[in-house]
């Protein structure tokens, strides 16, 4: 990072030099982090541009659409972590705060103990369920596909369990302010994967195995190794040891990490489910539509959450001392950006059918309508991310549960009842996801205002 700090001096100009050297020493550090996240998330989601067109070529839309598919409903396995994660970065970032770093060994300690614990049960599990299941009709794909595609999900599934491990490295790295880094490591994993997929397009047929071997390998190798280079040096005091773990410490990872687990998986039915229910209701093929459009509307939230992640672990230190006032300027400062966003998005959805021609040619149509209801999306996520930051980072989450608890219940019915009956297809989909994330763009901001006031009461302040 010390290497990227010199070139950034460099070629910045003295104004922009001075800007981010300027202000509360959070602020400064905040904003440098903020800057080197937006470079490598720039790279890594223009790696992520070029990686469809070369699966689309290598694949086909069909099959791209079983691979997209299968990894959303996997993805929904990483539940089972219980958000011991999203509790372990609040924890360790609290015990930072407040310089007890043996403390902070204690959770990351426990926490890997745990999670290690818990996926060791679920693969075994799994090695015996997973292939009792139907994923031919799952998928809808031909009958004499099942033994490929079970021995896909066998793969995929493995992956996505080790990845549950590894990538807490990059968890303590965002939780100690440093996201940049940890965001490299997925954009490392991204170059090497293209790299990876275009080896296999120029001397391999198109195998849904060989794409997922590559993929899988590429990502999990970059954070497995930064989890030995990270704790063999610059985090070697936090280095996990079973003399460090203490199940006592559990309760508090788990009390807190139960509510994140259960958000998660409340996001997981309202946000993985669709391509799923795209597929049972119109097939795989109408998947890589709905994911292109996701994929590039998903652009603004992506830029909207790396300049705001840092955030989360700097509201936790500021929410710790109790500077409210840091919080309030900054949370300001994100509002008129996001408002910034929302004229970016409607040029985005503009220019959306041009840029869809020029990306992946006439091969697949990607309906106008489906696009509005994306650019809908997309802002509404971001509008309520604003203030849910600042509820997580001060471990008030509450409401977001319970909210997230609802959406998950209606989501599906909701989604099935406009795609199907109500003949909105893949748009009726995410019209569905709009309706259900409609009352986080009131809360959020009440809930805010409460705790900023100092009038957050009940559960307003849980």
């Amino acid at each position: 990072m010390s290497k990227l700090r010199n070139i950034l001096q460099k070629l910045l100009p003295d104004t922009l030099q001075s800007f981010f050297s300027q202000g509360h020493q959070r602020s400064v550090r905040a904003k440098k982090s903020i800057l080197a996240s937006v470079l490598l998330k720039g790279l890594g989601m223009t790696v992520s541009f070029l990686l469809v067109p070369l699966m689309l070529d290598y694949l086909n839309p069909t099959r791209y659409g079983i691979w997209v598919t299968l990894n959303s409903t996997i993805g929904l396995f990483g539940f089972v972590e219980l958000g011991l994660g999203q509790g372990m970065r609040n924890k360790f970032a609290e015990a930072v705060a407040v310089g007890d770093h043996r403390l902070a060994r204690t959770y990351i300690s426990t926490a890997y103990a745990l999670i290690t614990g818990i996926v060791a049960v679920l693969f075994l599990v799994a090695i015996g369920v997973l292939p009792l299941l139907d994923w031919a009709d799952i998928l809808k794909v031909p009958s004499e596909m099942a033994n490929d595609i079970l021995r896909l999900v066998l793969l995929v599934f493995s992956y996505f369990s080790l990845q549950m491990v590894f990538k807490l490295i990059s968890v303590i790295l965002t939780a100690d302010q440093k996201p940049a880094v940890g965001k490299s490591l997925d954009t490392i994993g991204s170059l090497i994967s293209l790299g990876a997929v275009y080896l296999l397009s120029q001397f391999t047929e198109g195998s849904l195995w060989f794409l997922a071997l590559a993929v899988c390998l590429s990502n999990l190798s970059v954070k497995a190794l930064a989890t030995f280079w990270f704790f063999g040096t610059s985090y070697r005091k936090y280095l996990p040891s079973f003399r460090y773990v203490k199940l006592e410490y559990a309760k508090p990872l788990m009390g807190l990490g139960l509510q994140f687990f259960v958000m998660q998986f409340a996001g997981n039915i309202v946000f993985s489910t669709d391509n799923l229910i795209i597929t049972r209701l119109l097939g795989p093929d109408k998947v890589t539509p709905y994911s292109l459009s996701l994929k590039y509307f998903s652009l603004v939230m992506i830029f909207f959450n790396t300049v705001t992640l840092p955030l989360w672990s700097a509201y936790t230190e500021a929410y710790v001392k109790g500077e409210l006032e840091w919080i309030q300027r900054v949370t300001q400062k994100f509002i008129r950006f996001w408002l910034l966003l929302v004229v970016v998005t409607v040029v985005m959805l503009f220019f959306a059918k041009t840029f869809f021609h020029w990306w992946v040619g006439d091969e697949v149509e990607v309906p106008f309508l489906l696009s509005v209801f994306m650019a809908l999306f997309v802002l509404m996520r971001t509008w309520s991310d604003i203030f849910y930051y600042l509820m997580y980072g001060a471990s008030k989450v509450k409401i977001s549960l319970y909210v997230s608890l609802i959406a998950s219940i209606i989501n599906i019915p909701l989604s099935v009842l406009l795609a199907g009956p109500g003949g909105m297809g893949i748009a009726g989909v995410i019209l569905g996801t709009c309706l259900t994330i409609f009352p986080d763009i009131i809360l959020a901001p009440v809930q805010y205002l409460k705790i900023i006031r100092g009038t957050a009461k009940g559960l307003w302040n849980q």
